[in-house]
C-alpha cells in the first residue's frame, strides 16, 4: 500500500476519534472532521487557481487553522513553505523569491511576510483564526462536493514541504522532503516507541518550524492520535505551562532543553508532578542536547523518564531512546530501523557523524525553473551518506553519542577540542548550575580553553572550580586552561547558550594582550585615551511624566528637613523602579528570571557600540537590515547604544506614544550577534502601540529579557558619543527588583 493509501486509511478509520484540541478556546475536532475542512479549504484552493505542485507559503500561528492547511496540501500534493518569526525582511524576500509560491497564507503576528510578499508581487491572503478576522475563513467554507476525492492529487514521490532553516548570516537553505519521507519515518518513530492512535500529544512547539509540523503533527496524524495545539512556548507561558496538557490529557510531551531548564526554574506548583505522575506515558527531548543533570532533575522532580532523540531536518528523526529501549546516559539511543549512522573514524573514537536514511531529504531548493518546478541540489548526499556536521561515537551495541559539532571546536595548539565532549566530561560536577567551554585567543597556542561556569545557589565557586578541576584532570588534552565564574549565562529565547556573547563576557573579564576588550577592561589604560566622561542620565524631579501606567508611579521628592531648623538638608525620595534613565532585568517580564542585583557588574561596564538611528521618526520600525546598514556589519561589542536623537522630547507624552523601535528580526539578530546589553534613549525597544492592552504585549521586551539580556532605557545624550565608548551603567542594587534607576556614563 502507498504511503498516500495508508494515510487515508489511518484517517478514514479513526474519523469519529479526536484529532486536533486547541488549547486556546478548547475547539475540538475529529479525524473525520479535519479532513473535511481540509477538503473545503482544497477546493476553494482549487477555484483560486492554485494547482497540484505549487507552493504554498504560511506564516500562522499554533492554531487548528495551520494544521488543516496543512494537512490539505499533504493530501494535494502542494508544497508548505512554512515561514516562522525568526526571518529578517532580506532573508523573507530570499526565500520567497527562492520558492515562488503560488500563494502566502499569513496571521495577523507575520506583517513582515505580508509586506515582502505584496513588495515581490506575490498574492496574499490572511487567514481567520478563533474570533479574528481574515479574508479565508477555513470554518464557513462550504463542503467540497461529490468530486471531493478529485482534488487528493498527492503522489509519495512528491515533494510536500521546504523547511527553510534560520540564521544570522547567509541565505536560508530550503530542505525539500517527500510525502513518504514523513509517513514511513513517523512509522519507523512511532514503532519503536511504542505510540498508536491512544496517545494523545501536546504541541508547545512552533509549527511553522520542523519539530512543530513533523514530529507534534504529521507523526501523530499518520499514526492515528490526537494533537493538543497549544501556543508556542516562550517565558511567558512557563507558569502555566501544565494547565493545557492536564485539562485536555495529553499523554506525550516533546520538550527542549529549554522548556525543561525553565519549567524547573519557574514552576513550583503540585500540578505538573502530579500530572506527569498519574497520566503522561511518554517524554521525547530534541532539537538540542539535553544536558544529563537537567535530565536526571527533571525525571526526579516530574518522575517520569526523558528521552533522548537525534535527527536533523535533513533526515528527520535518526536515533532515540525509548521506553522499550532506553538509552545508556548520555546517549540518543539507537539508529531507528531501516536508518543507518556511522562515524568516520577509527572504532569507537569520535568523529564526524554519517546518516544514510530512506528517508533522506530530496535536495536544497535552489530555485524553480522555467515551468515553475523545483530545482533541488543534492550533491551534499554522496552515496546516500549525509555529513551531519555533529562529532560523535558509537559504542559497541550501537548506540550513538552525540560529543560536539563539527564547528564548534576549539583548536589549542593545534590539537582540536570539542568543547561539548569537554562540557559532557565536566556535567554534574558539585555545586555547578550551568557551564560551557569556550576558545580565547593566545599568542602562541593560537586558542586557550576557558571554561565558564555559573554555581547552584549557595555554592562555593572555589568548591565548584575544584569540583570542574577535579573531572578534568585525568585527560591532558581536554583538560582546560582556566575557569570563569559568571552569575548567569547568556541565553537564546530557545535556551541554547549565546557563545558569542560568553566570549564577549570573558574577553572583558580576563587580560587578554592584544584584544580591544582587555584594553577597555583595563580601566587606568581606557581612561587615559578617552577624552571626556558624558552623562547618559536624565535627572530626576518631582511630578516629571513618567510611563502612562498605574504600574509607574510619577516621582515625589520632597523635603524632610530644612538647614535653618535640623541644621542639615534630607528629602523623601518615592519612585517606581522604571523612573527616569534604568535598567531592566530579566525579571522584569520573565517569571523567575534575574533580578536587578543579581546583574554581574562585568556586563554593565565595559566598551560599547553606538548606532545612529536619528533618521528614524516617529514610530518608524528599524528593521534588522537597516539597524546592520546603520551599523556596518555585526556589532563588535556585547553591548550596543541606539542613537535615536529622541531624549529631547522627555516629559512630553509623545515620547511615550511615538516613539520609534525596532523590529522583532532586528531583535533576534543582535541576539544571535551576542549584543547582552542593549540602551537606547527611546523608552523601548517596542512598538509604543504593542502595550499591555494590545494582544501583543512588548514582544520585545519578551524576546530580549527572556534571552538574558538587559536593557537600558530612556538614556540621553548620546547625540554626544562618537561610534565607541567605554560605558559604565550603575542600577541601584535593590533586591529582588524587576529594574532600577541607575547613573549611566559613557567615555568617549
Amino acid at each position: 500500500m502507498s504511503a498516500v493509501a495508508e494515510l487515508l486509511s489511518t484517517i478514514e478509520r479513526n474519523a469519529s476519534r479526536p484529532f486536533l484540541i486547541e488549547a486556546a478556546n478548547g475547539r475540538e475536532l475529529t479525524h473525520g472532521e479535519a479532513y473535511e475542512r481540509a477538503l473545503a479549504l482544497l477546493a476553494a484552493l482549487r477555484a483560486g487557481g492554485v494547482r497540484h505542485g505549487e507552493r504554498l507559503a504560511v506564516g500562522l500561528a499554533n492554531t487548528t487553522e495551520l494544521a488543516i492547511v496543512y494537512e490539505a496540501a499533504l493530501l494535494a500534493g502542494l508544497v508548505v513553505v512554512p515561514v516562522g518569526s525568526g526571518f529578517g525582511r532580506r532573508q523573507l524576500r530570499e526565500l520567497l523569491s527562492c520558492a515562488r509560491p503560488r500563494l502566502v497564507l499569513v496571521g495577523r503576528e507575520q506583517e513582515a511576510l505580508r509586506r515582502v510578499a505584496g513588495e515581490l508581487g506575490l498574492p496574499v491572503r490572511s487567514v481567520t483564526a478563533a474570533g479574528g478576522e481574515g479574508e479565508l475563513d477555513l470554518w464557513s467554507l462550504p463542503r467540497a462536493g461529490e468530486d471531493a476525492a478529485g482534488l487528493l492529487g498527492a503522489d509519495d514521490e512528491d515533494i510536500v514541504s521546504v523547511h527553510f532553516t534560520s540564521g544570522s548570516t547567509g541565505t536560508p537553505r530550503g530542505v525539500a522532503h517527500r510525502l513518504r519521507d514523513f509517513i514511513d519515518n513517523a512509522l519507523r518513530y512511532a514503532r519503536a516507541a511504542g505510540l498508536d492512535d491512544g496517545h494523545r500529544f501536546h504541541n508547545c512547539l512552533p509549527m511553522t518550524y520542523m519539530a512543530g509540523y513533523y514530529n507534534l503533527l504529521l507523526l501523530p496524524l499518520r499514526i492515528g492520535a490526537s494533537v493538543v495545539i497549544d501556543r508556542a512556548f516562550d517565558a511567558r507561558s512557563a507558569l502555566g505551562y501544565w494547565e493545557a496538557p492536564h485539562r485536555h490529557d495529553a499523554s506525550v510531551l516533546w520538550l527542549v532543553p529549554t522548556i525543561i531548564a525553565m519549567l524547573l526554574t519557574v514552576d513550583r506548583g503540585e500540578l505538573g508532578r502530579a500530572y506527569c505522575r498519574e497520566r503522561v506515558r511518554h517524554v521525547a527531548c530534541g532539537t538540542a542536547p539535553l544536558d544529563r543533570a537537567l535530565r536526571e532533575r527533571f525525571e526526579d522532580v516530574y518522575g517520569v523518564a526523558v528521552h533522548d532523540s537525534y535527527g536533523l531536518s535533513e533526515t528527520l528523526l535518526v536515533s532515540a531512546s525509548t521506553p522499550r529501549r532506553p538509552a545508556r546516559p548520555d546517549s540518543v539511543g539507537l539508529p531507528l530501523r531501516g536508518v543507518e549512522a556511522r562515524v568516520a573514524a577509527e572504532s569507537g573514537a569520535p568523529g564526524p557523524i554519517m546518516v544514510r536514511s530512506p528517508d533522506m531529504m530530496a535536495g536544497y531548493l535552489e530555485g524553480c525553473d522555467a515551468r515553475g518546478g523545483l530545482r533541488l541540489d543534492r550533491s551534499i548526499v554522496r552515496d546516500g551518506w549525509l555529513d551531519t556536521g555533529d562529532i560523535g561515537a558509537i559504542d559497541a551495541d550501537g548506540e550513538l553519542r552525540i560529543t560536539g559539532r563539527q564547528k564548534d571546536v576549539i583548536i589549542r595548539g593545534g590539537v582540536n577540542i570539542s568543547a561539548a565532549e569537554l562540557e559532557r566530561t565536566l556535567a554534574g560536577a558539585r555545586g555547578v548550575e550551568h557551564l560551557a567551554a569556550v576558545g580565547v585567543p593566545h599568542e602562541l597556542l593560537g586558542e586557550q580553553v576557558v571554561v565558564v561556569f555559573a554555581t547552584t545557589h549557595g555554592a562555593s565557586v572555589a568548591e565548584a572550580e575544584a569540583a570542574l578541576a577535579g573531572r578534568a584532570a585525568d585527560d591532558d588534552v581536554l583538560r582546560p586552561d582556566m575557569y570563569v565564574h559568571i552569575d548567569e549565562m547568556p541565553l537564546t529565547p530557545t535556551g541554547k547558550i549565546r557563545k558569542g556573547a560568553l566570549r564577549n563576557m570573558v574577553s572583558d573579564l580576563l587580560d587578554l594582550p592584544g584584544t580591544a576588550a582587555a584594553q577597555a577592561a583595563n580601566g587606568l589604560d581606557a581612561l587615559a585615551r578617552l577624552r571626556r566622561p558624558v552623562d547618559l542620565t536624565h535627572p530626576i524631579r518631582h511630578a516629571m511624566l513618567s510611563f502612562p501606567s498605574p504600574n509607574h508611579p510619577s516621582p515625589e521628592v520632597t523635603v524632610l528637613a530644612r538647614h535653618e531648623t535640623a541644621g542639615r538638608m534630607t528629602h523623601r525620595l518615592v519612585m517606581g523602579t522604571h523612573t527616569g534613565t534604568h535598567v531592566d532585568a530579566p525579571l522584569h517580564f520573565v517569571p523567575g528570571g534575574e533580578a536587578v542585583e543579581r546583574i554581574a557588574l562585568a556586563r554593565l561596564v565595559g566598551p560599547a557600540d553606538v548606532v545612529d538611528l536619528s533618521g528614524f521618526g516617529a514610530l518608524a520600525e528599524v528593521s534588522r537590515e537597516a539597524l546592520e546598514r546603520a551599523l556596518g556589519g555585526p556589532p563588535r561589542h556585547p553591548r550596543l547604544l541606539l542613537r535615536f536623537d529622541w531624549s529631547p522630547r522627555f516629559g512630553d507624552p509623545r515620547y511615550y506614544s511615538r516613539s520609534p523601535y525596532l523590529s522583532m528580526e532586528a531583535c533576534r539578530w543582535l541576539l544571535d550577534a551576542g549584543v547582552d546589553v542593549l540602551g537606547m534613549d527611546t523608552p523601548s525597544p517596542d512598538d509604543p502601540r504593542h502595550g499591555a492592552a494590545s494582544g501583543n504585549d512588548s514582544p520585545n521586551h519578551h524576546l530580549l529579557l527572556g534571552a538574558g539580556a538587559v536593557l537600558l532605557e530612556y538614556l540621553t545624550n548620546l547625540d554626544r558619543l562618537g561610534s565607541e565608548v567605554l560605558l559604565i551603567a550603575l542600577p541601584l542594587p535593590v533586591e529582588g527588583a524587576d529594574g532600577a534607576p541607575a547613573r549611566v556614563i559613557a567615555f568617549t
